[in-house]
């Protein structure tokens, strides 16, 4: 049995599952794997800017939405970022490689910083630019809630994808596989994580929310 050093890759959305199975026929029984997500520190930076919307991925879309009537004042742009690193096995079996994983390390975090856009017209110190920052944070606090309550779901998506050994024509190709299915599994848990944070920001943007926040204030362009 031959032990790899640790591959570390970003994982990409759209990956394709490859063959893989939990007990590759006459591949040795793999030991359980080690499985270990973190949770990095996210860095949030505050940006006084003429128009906030100009900086959203669809900025047309985002106006269109809003209705007439309806000026955007702040933004919050907050994207997940899963790096995966993992530890392999092999042992050569009939010809073939069986390759299996013994640790995987899932970095569950965003791309930094988080930015919080606000409208220039208001100045830092004002009833309207305390409003508008606090209701900004609040996205912030429902991404990072949201992924709290996801690390479990996260670590047992990735146990499920790397459990048992794949065998290869060589070690690369069986790596190659595992790699895949991570990919897979990882893609699978943040669009449950995006599904999630969407319908919290969606309630954190209604009409009601926003008419509570406007009512907090005098001053509004």
């Amino acid at each position: 049995m031959k032990i790899n050093k640790a591959i570390l890759f970003a994982v990409a959305a759209g990956a394709s599952m490859l063959p893989f199975s939990a007990s590759a026929q006459g591949c040795p029984q793999a030991p359980k794997p080690e499985i270990e997500v973190q949770t990095p520190y996210l860095e949030v930076s505050m940006n006084s800017v003429p128009e906030p919307v100009a900086y959203a991925p669809f900025p047309k879309a985002m106006e269109t939405s809003l209705g007439p009537g309806w000026t955007i004042n702040g933004l919050t742009v907050v994207r997940p970022l899963v790096k995966t690193q993992i530890t392999t096995a092999d042992a050569k079996v009939d010809g073939k490689t069986c390759v299996w994983v013994t640790k995987a390390v899932v970095s569950f975090g965003f791309f930094e910083p988080a930015n919080i856009y606000v409208s220039s017209r208001y100045k830092p110190g004002t009833c309207e630019f305390d409003a508008i920052r606090n209701h900004e944070n609040q996205h912030v606090g429902i991404h990072l809630n949201t992924r709290a309550k996801h690390v479990p779901l996260m670590q047992a998506r990735i146990e499920k994808a790397v459990t048992g050994a794949v065998k290869a024509s060589d070690a690369a190709s069986g790596i190659k596989a595992i790699q895949a299915n991570m990919s897979e599994a990882v893609d699978d848990g943040i669009r449950s994580f995006q599904v999630e944070t969407g319908q919290l920001n969606g309630l954190l943007d209604s009409t009601n929310s926003y008419l509570k926040l406007q009512s907090q204030c005098s001053n509004w362009w």
